[in-house]
């Protein structure tokens, strides 16, 4: 693993063009070794895939399985059946974690009338919170600098000291310095005093308080009614599908579900964002067999059809308030 591997793998610059479809128009570093169904699988989650129009900026994140093949480490091996699974020493890389930054403008100035370009940071951590933030940092800076904006930030990534729970940190990022710590298992025993470098030159640090929550209870609040069953839905690994009107809800909802069992940690299978374009469509809306054990966050309507026979469904309003389920 490099250096820089250890906090965020790689930024995708990933374009969207009316005629030749996605395709990542810049990837750093450049010979980040991604499978070609992996860069498929990132090229169709870093769009929302519903009808809601999602003009303006929009932020979610998605998971994605890793693959191996004969040439795994070089752009071969598709994501057909036959996949391997990477054998490797923790179950975080197993999956990449995806942070999307989508910028969708209308104007007669693009060609066609739109502009449609995501910022894709590629992490093997579900830290939520930390990589949201870092995502709302550099990518405005990117739309408005262009490429150097990811450069200067990969170089900032690997100047950070190596990720050890437990540990506090404070690290610069384009000009600014995210304060946060890092949890481990002793916080839960034993509560210490959390204490960051100080830098005596430094602009005022952006503190986060989570580095993996973000707003849980405001996002399960229109559950409540139902969160006991919920929660025993979780805990016994029961398949469950969450409609929602776009990724941003489904992603939040996904992700406050998973960790509604805390301190346990949810060891199943989930996607927070999830297409029908995905390598493993099949794999997991299949009506052979017994629906897949994962929880999964859809937002076009076509899965309506092809998850009916799911026993656990969520369905998001489409109001202001999108996490207003009608329907568990």
């Amino acid at each position: 693993m490099r250096a820089t591997d250890s906090w965020v793998s790689a930024v995708a610059i990933v374009n969207f063009d009316l005629e030749l479809g996605q395709s990542i128009e810049h990837l750093e570093p450049p010979d980040f070794p991604l499978t070609e169904g992996e860069k498929l699988n990132v090229c169709y989650l870093a769009f929302p895939d519903s009808n809601s129009g999602c003009s303006g900026d929009t932020s979610y994140h998605f998971r994605i399985r890793r693959e191996c093949s004969s040439s795994a480490g070089t752009s071969g091996g598709g994501g057909g059946g036959g996949r391997m699974r990477r054998k490797s020493r923790d179950h975080f890389s197993q999956h990449y974690y995806g942070y999307v930054f989508f910028r969708q403008l209308k104007g007669e100035q693009f060609k066609r009338g739109y502009f449609q370009k995501s910022l894709v940071l590629i992490a093997r951590r579900p830290l939520v919170n930390l990589y949201s933030n870092i995502v709302q940092i550099l990518a405005p800076q990117f739309f408005d600098s262009g490429r150097v904006a990811v450069e200067v930030a990969m170089h900032n990534f690997g100047s950070w000291e190596e990720f050890v729970p437990g540990k506090s940190y404070q690290v610069p990022l384009l000009g600014q310095v995210l304060s946060f710590h890092v949890p481990s298992v002793k916080d839960k025993t034993q509560p210490t005093k959390q204490e960051f470098p100080k830098h005596a030159l430094a602009p005022k640090p952006v503190i986060l308080r989570s580095i993996i929550e973000s707003g849980l209870f405001a996002t399960l609040e229109p559950l409540l009614p139902h969160l006991g069953l919920v929660w025993e839905l979780v805990l016994l690994n029961e398949p469950i599908v969450v409609f929602g009107a776009s990724p941003t809800d489904t992603s939040a909802t996904v992700h406050a579900l998973i960790n509604l069992i805390a301190p346990l940690r949810y060891a199943g299978d989930y996607r927070p964002y999830f297409t029908i374009h995905d390598t493993e469509f099949k794999e997991l809306t299949s009506k052979a067999q017994a629906p897949s054990r994962v929880i999964l966050g859809v937002t076009n309507p076509y899965f309506y059809k092809a998850l009916q026979h799911w026993p656990h469904v969520i369905i998001l309003d489409s109001g202001e308030d999108l996490r207003k389920p009608l329907k568990v």
